[in-house]
C-alpha cells in the first residue's frame, strides 16, 4: 500500500540490522516506561491505549519489512516481485516460528528489528524533508 515507506523501511533493515535491533529494544523500554506513566492519571489512560494502537501498527508495518527483506534475501535470485519475497518470508517466519525455543527468539528478533527500522527509518525522512522555502 505504502511502497515508498516500505521500500525505505526494507532499506533500512537490510543496511543496519543490528542498528535497527537496538533501537527497537530502546523503542520498547521506551514505550514500556511512557505506557506506566502515562497511566497514572485518568486523563492519560486514553492516550496510553492510543500509544499502544499505534505502536501495534507501526510494529506490524515493521514487521512486513523486515519479513519481506528475509524473503528478498532468499528469493531475489529467483524473482524481483516484493509479493512474493513477503510469501517467502511470512512461511518462513510461521516455520520457525513453530520450533518451541527457537520461535520465541526469532519472533522476537523480527518484531524487535522491524520496530527499530520503523523509528529509524521515521527519523530519516524527518531528516531528509526539505525545508519549506
Amino acid at each position: 500500500l505504502a511502497t515508498r515507506r516500505m521500500d525505505v523501511l526494507s532499506q533500512e533493515v537490510t543496511l543496519r540490522p543490528m542498528r535497527s535491533f537496538a533501537l527497537g529494544v530502546v523503542a520498547w523500554l521506551s514505550a514500556l516506561i511512557g505506557f506506566i506513566v502515562l497511566c497514572v492519571t485518568l486523563i492519560g489512560i486514553p492516550i496510553a491505549l492510543l500509544g499502544v494502537l499505534v505502536l501495534t501498527f507501526i510494529s506490524y508495518a515493521g514487521i512486513c519489512a523486515v519479513l519481506q527483506t528475509l524473503g528478498g534475501t532468499l528469493v531475489q535470485h529467483r524473482t524481483k516481485n516484493p509479493y512474493t519475497h513477503l510469501a517467502v518470508g511470512c512461511a518462513l517466519f510461521l516455520l520457525v516460528g513453530a520450533i518451541p525455543w527457537l520461535g520465541g527468539f526469532f519472533t522476537f528478533a523480527v518484531v524487535t528489528m522491524g520496530l527499530g527500522a520503523a523509528v529509524a527509518s521515521r527519523k530519516l525522512s524527518l531528516r531528509l524533508r526539505p525545508t519549506p522555502a
